[in-house]
């Protein structure tokens, strides 16, 4: 029913019916607050589908949000996975090169030792020998003095 039925409706009149005027009236009235009512529906219903639409609007950037966050989240475990395996490598790379140097190291040890001991054992061949070339030349100045007198 709209306002324009209520103010076109028209009655039967009869001896004892109400007053036409007064009826009229309250007719009028009637289809009044009828208008503001549908104006006030027709408003209230445009409104809420504004609002319907900022709430499929805001839905759909909250699911983009969550969407980028897990993202982002797999991204930063990613990149976390990643440097924890490079650091691995990292770290067993300068365990291998610590060995290596250690490994250098003592052999440099070893080899300095070897050289120690053969240069050790050239001094005591070096002494021995030059005591008896000392003795043997000390024996021939005394044989010579010796002669010699």
């Amino acid at each position: 029913m709209k306002p324009i039925d209520i103010q076109k409706k028209e009655f039967n009149k009869s001896m004892r019916g109400y007053n036409a005027s007064d009826v009229d009236l309250y007719m009028n009235d009637i289809a009044k607050a009828m208008e503001e009512l549908l104006a006030e529906n027709e408003e209230l219903n445009l409104r809420l589908k504004n609002a319907e639409d900022q709430l499929d609007k805001f839905n759909r950037i909250e699911q983009t949000l969550r969407d980028a966050l897990v993202v982002a989240q797999s991204t930063a475990e990613d990149v976390v996975r990643t440097a924890n395996e490079k650091a691995d490598h990292i770290v067993v790379a300068a365990e291998h090169k610590a060995e290596k140097i250690l490994d250098d190291a003592n052999n440099r040890i070893i080899d300095a030792r070897r050289e120690y001991e053969e240069a050790k054992k050239d001094a005591i061949l070096f002494k021995t020998r030059f005591k008896t070339l000392l003795s043997a030349q000390l024996e021939a100045v005394q044989d010579s003095l010796v002669d010699e007198l």
